[in-house]
């Protein structure tokens, strides 16, 4: 169960998040060719992430995503990076209190297939 301003609901997903503010960059296009953002995770699970985002993105707008892996041994500088096709599920505004910048909604995304693993070598 979740709680939520007092009332509790059911959790619907079967999969566990976990609440993780990573860097993801964020591609699709709309009508207006290419488009790209960088931002912030909030959760993370392996069918899916929410993330907040400043652009606006509808319902069922397939994204590339590419999220950073903490190194332990370089702190934040990734040293691999999960790549995801996902699908649009849900968007909403995010409350003043969580916004971050210019970040003003949450996007919810299901993955189209298992986020694929991509070591990147440390500049030297």
């Amino acid at each position: 169960m979740i709680e939520t301003k007092g009332t509790a609901r059911a959790e619907r997903r079967g999969n566990q998040r976990l609440q993780l503010e990573i860097p993801v960059h964020i591609q699709w296009r709309d009508s207006q060719g290419s488009c790209e953002e960088d931002s912030l995770t909030i959760n993370v699970s392996t069918h899916g992430a929410y993330f907040m985002m400043e652009q606006e993105v509808a319902a069922n707008q397939v994204l590339d995503v590419s999220m950073g892996v903490p190194n332990k041994y370089y702190g934040l500088l990734p040293s691999a990076m999960l790549r995801a096709r996902g699908r649009v599920v849900r968007v909403e505004p995010l409350p003043e209190d969580q916004r971050v910048t210019t970040l003003r909604q949450g996007v919810a995304v299901n993955f189209e297939s298992p986020p694929q693993l991509d070591f990147e070598l440390p500049l030297s």
